[in-house]
């Protein structure tokens, strides 16, 4: 049998970082929200006897180098899946479009979609309470790439409250060629004198923007001349994000960014929370993708 599983972006329309504690990891308070944007999951059951993972570029910024390291966040999560469970054995097609090193959230949107596929094959091995722990193991995101929606992400970013779906609203997402590590932007913040702002309701605060490089601030004024509405840094970067009054006024604005040879742009809209099916896992219009064979 054969699955697809969409594995939605994210973006963070605040996020505050604090300094480093006794475990020299930072606590964050943020505001995640789901995109459209989305990698996918191809995955068939019954044709090998080991798992077998590869990835497919489908987006010019989907990963640097020719070759996606063999130890990945799915092959992570497999592994770590097969240590709580017998799980048939697994072939999978990732087909990447959300950019790396962007701050988009692809790599544990790609782990989260494998916790949404055992959920689907083998719905009795774990609760979605276990298999929320689980991905914690993998990344402080994957939690929240699990559940989707929008929701505020305090701790590491793993404890999440569910914020009201908001009307659908167009963005347009943009990485400019530069690129930063995370672990370097995180060095780079320490060093900077700055308060652990907390969420009050107010959007548009990122600090990672107090030391992100001058292709993401220049995309950012850009989004604002073009009409954005909300424009920001997403995660530690380099990609960028702008909301724009509709869908015609972003289609146009990414136009006009191509024009500017901005190597990754694109057109998005916001993702509702998922609803309560399949143990509240699964949105309703997901459920073909995710359980039924094609």
């Amino acid at each position: 049998m054969q699955f697809r599983i969409s594995c939605w972006a994210k973006i963070n329309e605040f996020l505050a970082v604090g300094r480093p504690d006794h475990r020299d990891y930072h606590p964050i308070e943020t505001v995640f929200q789901e995109i459209s944007l989305a990698d996918e999951l191809v995955v068939t059951t019954g044709e090998t006897a080991v798992d077998q993972v590869e990835f497919t570029k489908a987006s010019s910024l989907a990963f640097e180098k020719e070759n996606v390291p063999h130890i990945n966040t799915v092959t992570k999560t497999l592994m770590l899946l097969r240590t709580q469970a017998t799980l048939p054995p697994f072939r999978i097609e990732v087909i990447k479009r959300i950019p790396s090193q962007s701050g988009l959230g692809g790599a544990s949107a790609d782990a989260a979609g494998v916790l949404r596929l055992v959920q689907a094959v083998v719905p009795d091995a774990f609760t979605n309470e276990r298999l929320l722990e689980l991905g914690l193991m993998i990344g402080a995101d994957v939690p929240f790439c699990f559940t989707g929606g929008r929701a505020l992400g305090t701790g590491y970013g793993e404890i999440l409250r569910p914020l009201p779906d908001t009307p659908v609203r167009w963005l347009v997402v943009a990485r400019p060629f530069e690129h930063g590590s995370t672990p370097k932007m995180f060095t780079a913040l320490d060093r900077k004198v700055r308060d652990f702002v907390s969420y009050r309701g107010d959007l548009g605060h990122n600090d990672f923007e107090q030391v992100t490089g001058q292709e993401s601030l220049w995309l950012i004024e850009r989004m604002r001349t073009l009409g954005s509405v909300q424009a920001g840094l997403t995660g530690s970067g380099s990609a960028v994000f702008g909301f724009f009054t509709g869908q015609k006024a972003a289609q146009w604005a990414a136009g006009k960014l191509m024009e500017d040879n901005v190597p990754f742009v694109q057109v998005a809209h916001t993702m509702p929370r998922r609803k309560t099916v399949m143990d509240g896992i699964a949105r309703t219009d997901a459920i073909q993708e995710i359980v039924s064979p094609f």
